[in-house]
């Protein structure tokens, strides 16, 4: 996916004549006359957001920096490095001090400039995504936390901001693994009650006889958000229970204390079919027009691209590895399936494929390994079966080769183990890295239009 840079400048500079060579959009903006007369920081607010901003400015020290200042304080978020002379490196302590992400000097290669860049978007991508998981991971996820540029993602995002103002009763309809969890998680956080306990109960695994679950949790997220998860798989009886609190909020304690808070249920079926059923059409009658409907990723395919950035970030920190973008070949791959798993499955899979890339970029050889095991897992799912155990011996009763049968083997291991390759390695009696070694050596060997690219060290 092709960055875009913008090249703030005094005068047409060298970039210019070197940007053939620069795989990214090269956009330039210069603003003559007195910086005091012209506040770049508003005068660039027409100007498209741009992934690294390139200050090749030449200035006297004070100016330069009051340049910088001034872009950081109406930009904070966009990345700036510093272009200076060679003998500047005053200049350019400076202006890492005044919000900078990094700076080279004059002359410099096109080479060193490209890796520079990318090693800016790569730190600013993992501090965005480390900062969105550390909120996650600490039960704090608001709804800017929620990542797609659908326009169906937009529009839950704004239906969302309106049900975060509300305390009535709310429907989350969507397939197992599109987010619905998460969604209640951040419209909590949006709203009035995020400084409250949000709770998750799973009503699959209630007992049928606890009646009084609800009566319990309500006294426990007193002002909070109460979610509910596979709703349709309660009882009857606990379907009732809820529904008398639905219908009583505020309830009393036995203190005469007045208990409330908000509920979210999660519905994994369309709810035209749960209205259907006796018991299920009297939840959804008691708020009908409040639904918040996820479709699966299959349906809204223009998310997967930022949702592939934001998942490969995160397994890159996490994992310690130096992937930091994706392929044009792998989003194409990606967009191309139908993802069964939805969300889940797709940051599974680049879980997987960033542990065995071997470059800065995510490419589509190893997604088609990582593909592959998925394929075999849901297959294994919705047969109720796992694939064939490896045999010896070949189609012409010849004994197999000890790589194929080793091959087999841990492909077996895989889809026996649904896919876990922690479950996998401990039952072929190997280390989880010598697994994915193993795997990685199962590669083809990728074909390369020009130079191959080199591996990352």
């Amino acid at each position: 996916m092709q960055k875009n840079i913008l090249v703030i400048e005094d005068k047409p500079s060298q970039l210019r004549l070197a940007e053939y060579k620069l795989p990214f959009a090269m956009h330039y903006y210069s603003e003559p006359g007195k910086i005091g007369e012209h506040p770049f920081g508003r005068a660039l607010d027409t100007v498209p957001p741009p992934d690294v901003v390139l200050l090749d400015w030449e200035a006297t020290d004070a100016t330069y920096i009051q340049i910088l200042q001034d872009i950081k304080s109406h930009h904070p978020h966009w990345p700036v490095i510093a272009l200076t002379h060679y003998g500047y490196e005053a200049l350019a302590m400076q202006a890492l001090n005044a919000g900078a992400s990094d700076y080279m000097t004059r002359p410099m290669s096109i080479e060193r400039l490209i890796t520079t860049i990318r090693n800016v978007l790569r730190m600013q991508s993992m501090n965005a995504s480390i900062a969105r998981l550390e909120r996650v991971e600490a039960k704090h996820v608001l709804l800017s936390d929620v990542v797609g540029k659908s326009a169906h993602t937009q529009n839950v995002i704004l239906q969302a901001t309106k049900a975060a103002n509300s305390d009535a009763p709310l429907w989350i309809e969507g397939q197992p693994g599109t987010g619905k969890s998460l969604l209640a998680r951040a419209i909590h956080g949006s709203s009035k009650r995020s400084g409250n306990l949000f709770i998750e109960v799973d009503c699959a695994k209630l007992p049928e006889d606890e009646i009084h679950v609800f009566s319990r949790t309500l006294y426990d997220a007193q002002g909070g958000t109460i979610y509910l998860k596979n709703v349709s798989l309660m009882s009857e009886n606990l379907q009732r229970a809820l529904l008398m609190i639905l219908e009583n909020l505020p309830v009393r304690d036995v203190q005469g204390v007045s208990l409330q808070c908000r509920f979210i249920m999660g519905y994994n079926q369309p709810l035209a079919k749960a209205s259907q059923q006796e018991t299920p059409q009297i939840l959804y009658q008691k708020c009908p027009d409040n639904i918040i409907v996820l479709l699966p990723l299959k349906q809204r395919k223009e998310d997967i691209a930022s949702l592939a950035k934001h998942f490969i970030s995160i397994a890159a920190a996490s994992e310690n590895r130096a992937v930091s973008d994706l392929g044009d070949d792998a989003l194409s791959l990606l967009e191309s399936l139908d993802w069964p798993g939805n969300i889940t499955q797709l940051s599974r899979t680049l879980h997987r494929a960033v542990m065995l890339c071997s470059y800065a970029e995510l490419d589509a050889g190893t997604l088609r390994l990582i593909q592959q095991l998925e394929m075999v897992n849901y297959s294994a799912k919705g047969n109720n079966q796992v694939a064939l155990a490896p045999t010896l011996l070949d189609i012409r009763g010849h004994v197999k080769k000890l790589k194929s049968i080793e091959e087999e083997a841990i492909r077996f291991a895989l889809a026996h183990a649904g896919g876990s390759m922690t479950r996998a390695a401990r039952n072929l009696g190997i280390g989880r890295s010598t697994l994915y070694r193993k795997i990685s050596e199962m590669m083809p060997v990728p074909i390369f239009r020009g130079q191959p690219r080199q591996p990352v060290q």
